[in-house]
């Protein structure tokens, strides 16, 4: 029982983490000084929760559950961190990193629906909105 109260703790200080890292970044990105934002967002999501951005949209379906499985990452979190990568994947004015980042951002809400038993419609939109932007970045 004190296992499972443990464990619960953990996941709920990483949604907190995340929660408050995705909410600085939104300030930045709405003040329109998204690049400071990504720069920071980076060094908080290395620092705090031992997630290396640029590690991550390097890695196949397969090494991103392995590299996630032992952060207690939930279907909310990967979503969060989906979504993330689609904002930064929109401030790239170069296309190739955009796009590398488009397609991070759509192994992880895959890894997300796989491990969830609800299917959700902010990742539905998500899917869509990542979809068009890889048509409109490699058209």
């Amino acid at each position: 029982m004190q296992q499972r109260d443990f464990i619960k703790e953990q996941i709920e200080q990483v949604g907190r983490t995340l929660g408050k890292i995705m909410a600085g970044f939104l300030g930045y990105k709405t003040d329109g000084t998204i690049t400071t934002g990504i720069e920071i967002a980076n060094e908080q999501l290395q620092s705090e929760l031992d997630i290396d951005i640029e590690k991550l949209v390097d890695l196949n379906a397969e090494e991103l559950e392995i590299y996630l499985e032992p952060k207690n990452f939930t279907d909310v979190h990967i979503d969060m961190l989906a979504e993330y990568l689609f904002d930064v994947g929109q401030s790239k004015t170069n296309e190739q990193l955009a796009v590398k980042y488009y397609q991070g951002a759509i192994r992880l809400i895959n890894l997300a629906a796989s491990h969830s038993s609800t299917l959700t419609f902010e990742r539905m939109d998500l899917r869509t909105r990542l979809e068009e932007a890889l048509l409109n970045t490699t058209a």
